[in-house]
C-alpha cells in the first residue's frame, strides 16, 4: 500500500479543518426571527398518499409522500423590518401573502 506524502497529508487535514470551520459557522449563523407572528391553523400527520387531478381539472396538480408526513397550516403576521432569520424546510413549503411590500 502506498503512503501519502508529507504534503498532500498536510493539504488534506487543512482542507478537512476549513470544511468543518465552514460547517460550524453556517450552523451558528441560523438566527431567531424577529417581528413575526405566527397563528396556527391546523396540523396533522398523514400516512403515504398519492393524489392527482383528474383529466378534466383546468389544471394538473400531483402530490405524493411517502413516508406519512406531518402538515402544518399557518398564518404569519410581520411588522415592518420583521425577518424570518436564517433557516430551512423539511420540505416542500407553499406560501401566498398580501402585502404591501416585500423584500428577500
Amino acid at each position: 500500500m502506498k503512503r501519502m506524502g508529507g504534503r498532500t497529508t498536510r493539504w488534506t487535514i487543512g482542507f478537512l479543518c476549513v470544511l468543518v470551520v465552514a460547517g460550524y459557522t453556517m450552523i451558528t449563523r441560523a438566527s431567531d426571527p424577529v417581528g413575526v407572528r405566527p397563528i396556527l391553523i391546523g396540523r396533522g400527520t398523514f400516512e403515504r398518499f398519492k393524489v392527482k387531478t383528474d383529466g378534466q381539472a383546468p389544471f394538473d396538480y400531483m402530490a405524493q409522500a411517502k413516508p406519512a408526513i406531518d402538515m402544518v397550516v399557518r398564518t404569519n403576521d410581520y411588522d415592518a423590518g420583521a425577518s424570518t432569520g436564517w433557516h430551512t424546510h423539511p420540505g416542500p413549503v407553499f406560501l401566498e401573502g398580501i402585502l404591501d411590500e416585500c423584500r428577500y
